[in-house]
């Protein structure tokens, strides 16, 4: 489900990317031609709506001939209304045969182009939401902008929305690239590299945030909302100054009904007051000693004693949380990223730390050999997610490895290998003996070299 509103957000963000330089190219032109500017809701979501069409006819079990013509035949004809409005025609072939004065097809024919260019790139997009994708939609975008601040400075258009422009496009596309790692994690797990980009995304949008409200708070938004309160108060005046009154007619009704009663019970509300006064006045005195601090020694002595309550019970939740995470075993292995050993200097100080970081006494090697092979399992995941293979979410660890075998089959008995290993590191007992952490790094490794070389590679093992 989190994966698919992540790709879900991302062909938004893509789409929106992609169409704010082609909306500012298609105003610029327009303002040229001395006509509107087009509706940036519509050319902003052209890729999306490309994209969306052919996801749900993919999903609807659509023949392939019927959904390429579909999906063909909806974005000419998208195109062909867009550039047919925004030059005031009424019909599509009036674009290409008569003649006018003035002629006003300039502004409707860039966006006819517009539009079949993002519908493409939607159909495109529709294949696959990859990084590399992603990246290139982004280059792509960040490339056409900077031509049209280049090539068209001088336009109202450009001056005025060219900033935001380029603000709302940074933004998205930091989105889009973190949304694009969140659905690359096949794990449970972030590591601190992915926890960074999301912080410093938020950051970002954080920062852009408070500077889009500083702009919308400092441009007559208040004041504007300050007369349409004081219209609304003197529209609701007499209404008010109405309801005013009835409750005032209400309370002295009121009070004429309390004071006739009163009358009729026999009892002078005069004669009550004054006897409350009367027994006000005759109450003995009591010094006020509200304003009395309390001794500084006492002060001194509660801080004190709240201080060391507050130290007692942080260390008590510390301790159960250190204790219930070694009671998990090996459940904290964050899925991380192995490289092959060399022997540079850089493997050298890595190996050193991991040497350091891997003693953990004498009665933990069963514990540190568990932790290793399910280290390496995690890698092995992450390898075959960036391959385009993937773990579904529901798939055991000996599905999985049935499922790679079919699609590498060069590498059928290091995946066995590894899976059984972490099977057993896993799922067994403390007592099973487990498989040489190194012998499952090697597998790794030669699936790593396999992946890498490409699987003649493989084959060739």
């Amino acid at each position: 489900m989190a994966s698919g509103l992540a790709v879900l957000a991302t062909a938004l963000c893509v789409s929106l990317i992609e169409g704010l330089w082609a909306w500012l190219l298609a105003s610029a032109v327009a303002e040229v031609a001395g006509q509107q500017h087009p509706s940036l809701g519509f050319v902003g979501f052209v890729l999306f709506a490309a994209w969306l069409g052919s996801r749900v006819t993919g999903l609807a079990g659509m023949p392939v001939d019927r959904r390429r013509w579909l999906l063909a035949g909806g974005g000419a004809a998208l195109a062909l209304a867009a550039g047919t409005i925004q030059s005031g025609l009424l019909l599509p072939l009036q674009l290409l045969f008569g003649h006018y004065e003035p002629d006003l097809r300039g502004a409707g024919i860039v966006l006819l182009l517009m539009v079949t260019y993002l519908w493409a790139r939607g159909l495109a997009l529709a294949n696959g939401t990859s990084r590399e994708r992603v990246i290139g939609h982004i280059a792509v975008a960040s490339s056409a902008l900077a031509a049209v601040l280049v090539f068209l400075p001088l336009t109202t258009a450009v001056r005025t929305l060219g900033f935001s422009t380029v603000v709302a496009g940074f933004a998205l596309s930091v989105a889009a690239l973190l949304l694009t790692q969140a659905i690359g994690v096949e794990s449970r797990e972030l590591t601190p590299t992915r926890w960074g980009l999301i912080a410093g995304g938020l950051i970002i949008v954080l920062l852009l945030g408070g500077a889009a409200g500083t702009g919308a708070l400092s441009s007559g938004i208040l004041s504007g909302a300050a007369g349409l309160l004081r219209a609304w108060g003197r529209w609701m005046s007499p209404v008010t100054d109405a309801i005013l009154l009835a409750l005032g007619h209400v309370a002295e009704a009121l009070v004429l009904s309390f004071r006739w009663l009163a009358q009729m019970f026999g009892a002078n509300p005069e004669d009550l007051l004054q006897n409350m006064r009367s027994a006000e006045e005759s109450r003995p005195k009591v010094e006020d000693q509200t304003q009395q601090a309390a001794p500084e020694v006492l002060g001194v002595l509660v801080a004190v004693v709240l201080t060391i309550l507050f130290g007692i019970v942080m260390i008590w939740l510390f301790r159960r949380l250190v204790r219930r995470s070694r009671a998990a075993g090996a459940d904290d292995v964050e899925e991380v990223r192995t490289s092959a050993p060399g022997q540079g200097r850089g493997s050298l100080v890595r190996g050193a730390l991991d040497w350091l970081a891997s003693r953990r006494g004498d009665g933990d090697d069963g514990r540190d050999a568990r932790t290793a092979i399910r280290r390496h399992y995690r890698t092995l995941q992450l390898l075959m997610a960036r391959s385009g293979l993937p773990r579904g979410p529901d798939q055991t660890p000996s599905e999985y490895e049935r499922a790679l075998a079919s699609s590498v089959p060069w590498a059928s008995e290091d995946l066995w290998r590894i899976t059984e290993a972490y099977v057993h590191a896993r799922y067994a007992d403390a007592t099973t003996a487990l498989p040489a952490p190194d012998e499952v790094e090697q597998s790794v490794l030669r699936v790593r070299a396999g992946l890498a070389n490409g699987s003649s590679a493989g084959r060739g093992r």
